[in-house]
């Protein structure tokens, strides 16, 4: 996010920031969960996936990394399925495979995405999957919610009375890091599952705040000022779920994410390329001069760069390609290999 300068693009930014929040995080879409779905997601859904899959330093890197991939699987979506406290996870017996619902599968073997032994899946992904599992339960939804994504990315990334191409030419509009900011702000709290609380208070002598200690939990301090009058501060947190929440619909995206990354280090293995590793929505492999990686660029896109056209009075103005470039690869051909093991473990 660009460093805000202004009172005007505060307001600016707040207004878009709200706007995609309230159309997001929407009443409609939130479920209640009794503790049994809660569990069922919370454990086993998909998450983002840090990890280097060679253990050996190598500095011939290349990157393949998603534009604003998380806006791109929110696109893919029309519907939210919606959970209640009467859904629960149920034994699969070989019942038809629904679209909406959620399964939790046994992975008989697996690759560098499904890289656990259990994991949760929505229907209409495991239809795609090809790799061999078993269905143990599946989860099912008490009705399906329309959501028009289009319109919410279209406000986000195309409202032009907000939006500059160049912060420098147009310091109180906001920009395209302001915008990928405020996206994927609103997709990360659908996976907020716990609630943080908070209470202090304050008493003038010991014994008391060590009696709140021992009743209530927590920790306490002291404040002394220059008279030496004493001060007794107790803190306690305390952290529960949510009862209610965006889950399956977090759970939507982030399993549409991995989905559309198996789908692209398949291709890159099937052409004989070596992965390296994979870091939330980027991808390294091994240089390989004998392979063509255009067959991968041309099949999943290439990030077109931002053009410049001439105004009527001459000045060059910059085309944003934001549109165009939702979920293409960008290809850097040399990467510091030192930046690429940065946070990706064995």
């Amino acid at each position: 996010m660009d460093k805000i300068k202004t009172i005007e693009k505060l307001n600016k930014f707040q207004t878009l920031n709200n706007n995609i929040r309230k159309k997001i995080l929407k009443f409609q879409y939130l479920s209640t969960y009794n503790d049994e779905t809660y569990n069922f997601i919370r454990y086993y859904r998909a998450k983002p996936l840090v990890c280097r899959l060679e253990y050996k330093k190598n500095k011939n890197i290349c990157m393949l990394d998603m534009s604003k991939a998380y806006t791109k699987q929110l696109l893919k979506i029309n519907y939210v399925p919606v959970i209640t406290l009467f859904n629960y996870p149920k034994k699969y017996n070989g019942e038809e495979i629904d679209d909406y619902y959620m399964y939790l599968i046994k992975l008989i073997e697996n690759n560098c995405l499904f890289n656990e032994k259990y994991t949760v899946i929505y229907g209409y992904n495991l239809k795609q999957l090809i790799l061999k599992y078993e269905i143990l339960q599946y989860l099912d939804y008490s009705y399906l919610e329309e959501i028009d994504t289009k319109d919410i990315v279209d406000e986000c990334f195309y409202t032009d009375d907000l939006i500059c191409d160049e912060e420098e030419d147009n310091i109180e509009l906001i920009t395209e890091k302001d915008q990928k900011f405020i996206m994927c702000n609103s997709i990360g709290e659908l996976g907020k599952i716990k609630n943080k609380k908070e209470k202090s208070s304050i008493t003038t002598t010991e014994a008391d705040v060590q009696r709140k200690v021992k009743d209530h939990g927590g920790n306490y301090f002291k404040i002394e000022n220059e008279e030496g009058k004493k001060l007794y501060f107790h803190v306690n947190k305390s952290y529960g779920r949510y009862k209610n929440g965006f889950l399956p619909f977090h759970t939507m995206i982030y399993d549409n994410m991995r989905m559309a990354l198996n789908d692209i280090v398949n291709d890159l293995i099937k052409l004989g390329y070596n992965i390296y590793g994979i870091k939330t929505d980027a991808i390294y492999i091994v240089k390989n001069y004998k392979l063509d990686i255009n067959i991968i660029l041309k099949k999943y896109g290439l990030v077109e760069e931002d053009k410049y056209i001439n105004s009527d009075d001459g000045i060059n103005i910059k085309k944003s390609k934001v549109r165009e470039n939702i979920g293409k690869l960008k290809y850097i051909i040399s990467v510091d290999e030192n930046d690429t093991i940065h946070g990706m473990p064995y």
